[in-house]
């Protein structure tokens, strides 16, 4: 039987939502864990729109959506971890508001070069791809030898 969790961890992130939650078949791990710690994962519409609104919880982002404001309001709600795994050419509006960010919340997971401007009093977390060697692999033949793309 379901019993009520004492926290929430609400997940908070623009491809979460009430009709497409993934995030713990993608992310076993972390829901395992925070099963583990006694937190209840839900998305933050879920949250702000069901009787839990208001209850202590804990908030991991991805990135700002449009509930962030609204989460964030909650004296109950700790603005835990912010991330994103977004090219800053891609989340350009993410970024110019980095600076902000990292004064709402206590951890930040970020690129290398945001460090620099991630400075309101977050943790940085530096994230990278997990490429082994930025090498090409020894058989791969020089660009030279490899012919032209309009034969």
């Amino acid at each position: 039987m379901w019993t009520a969790p004492t926290s929430w961890a609400i997940v908070s992130s623009t491809w979460t939502t009430r009709v497409n939650f993934r995030v713990l078949r993608q992310r076993p791990a972390l829901g395992a864990a925070l099963r583990d710690a006694g937190l209840e994962t839900v998305t933050a519409d879920a949250y702000l729109s069901g009787p839990n609104a208001g209850r202590p919880a804990v908030c991991l982002s991805n990135e700002i959506t449009r509930f962030t404001d609204d989460l964030l309001s909650f004296d109950s709600v700790v603005p835990v971890a912010c991330a994103s795994h977004e090219s800053p050419i891609v989340a350009i509006d993410f970024y110019k508001r980095i600076q902000e960010v990292s004064e709402r919340y206590h951890h930040v997971f970020l690129w290398s070069g945001m460090r620099h401007k991630a400075t309101g009093g977050a943790t940085f977390h530096e994230i990278s791809w997990p490429y082994p060697s930025f090498q090409p692999a020894p058989q791969t033949p020089p660009w030279s030898d490899r012919g032209s793309w309009s034969s």
